[in-house]
């Protein structure tokens, strides 16, 4: 099984001169966690998420980041959490990681499951000549389950 089967085509992306507002409302209205941030000629320049959003709100610089899940604000966020920072003029490339972990449609999804593990990241970007052409996330992954699950009941 390969990337190309469980890929999502349809990426939702940020272009890095979006307000964090504007990115707040993108993400909610998609219902996603995350996106990869482009330029208008298509270059992907990073790679942008809850996380971002929400440690900039709470106002951590971006290399000073805790860890997703003993980050402060998962726990509480009180009156720390500055609201009026999402409106502001700060954005998508203030807040984004510029790192940004690309697989090629062919690519296992093993070597996929590998490579997430290893980086801890919940998303990889499927890219085709320097293109977004699909994104692959933990979720699309978790999907997998059941039938690995049934085939293996069935050995």
């Amino acid at each position: 099984m390969t990337v190309a089967d469980i890929m999502k085509k349809l990426v939702v992306t940020a272009n890095p001169m979006m307000l964090v507002g504007e990115l707040a409302t993108l993400l909610l209205e998609h219902q996603i966690s995350g996106a990869p941030v482009v330029e208008d000629d298509g270059s992907l320049v990073g790679v942008v998420s809850l996380e971002d959003l929400a440690a900039h709100a709470y106002g951590e610089e971006a290399d000073q980041r805790p860890p997703f899940f003993s980050a402060p604000w998962m726990d509480e966020l009180g009156d720390e959490f500055k609201l009026d920072k999402i409106g502001s003029t700060v954005t998508v490339r203030d807040i984004m990681s510029p790192t940004v972990y690309q697989v090629k449609a062919q690519t296992s999804v093993l070597e996929l499951v590998e490579l997430m593990l290893g980086a801890r990241i919940r998303r990889a970007i499927v890219t085709d000549k320097g293109k977004v052409s699909g994104i692959v996330t933990t979720s699309d992954i978790l999907r997998l389950v059941p039938e690995l699950l049934r085939e293996k009941a069935t050995r």
